[in-house]
């Protein structure tokens, strides 16, 4: 049980590739653009929930009951903000392609931090097929912040 759990981890978590030839630099720099790509469309993201929890306290602090609309704007936003969480916590970089932790941190959320642990061998495609799965995660969470922001 105990290595079932820490494999489910090491596959959630940061993952290393073998970079053995040319080829697989390639793909590993598709996946290295595709994970910037994905931080970058993130950052929009988060504002968005942001901006939504913003709305949420709002809404809870009128001094009356809610209504049924209202009450089921605040689960979702308590939804999709545990799911951006954890899209930031299974953050995989990509071996050779870290990124810079110098960033500025002004107006930085520290509650939720990516952690590196030591990883597992793929491959340059498995890799790739990751980030793929990375970026196209924060573009649902994106519709989702958009359409929930419209619901309101």
């Amino acid at each position: 049980m105990k290595y079932l759990t820490l494999s489910f981890f090491l596959l959630l978590g940061i993952v290393a590739c073998n970079t053995g030839n040319s080829e697989d630099q390639k793909i590993l720099q598709q996946a290295a653009d595709l994970h910037k790509k994905a931080l970058e469309k993130g950052k929009g993201v988060k504002e968005k929930i942001v901006q939504l929890t913003q709305t949420k306290f709002n809404i809870q602090v009128q001094g009356r009951a809610l209504t049924e609309q209202e009450i089921k704007f605040s689960e979702a936003v308590g939804e999709i903000e545990g799911e951006f969480n954890a899209w930031e916590e299974n953050h995989v970089e990509v071996p050779g392609f870290e990124h810079d932790h110098s960033h500025d941190h002004s107006g930085h959320d520290h509650d939720h931090h990516h952690h590196h642990h030591a990883p597992p061998q793929v491959t340059a495609e498995e890799m790739l097929a990751i980030q793929q799965e990375y970026y196209d995660s924060i573009i649902e969470l994106d519709k989702a912040a958009d359409e929930l922001a419209k619901s309101l």
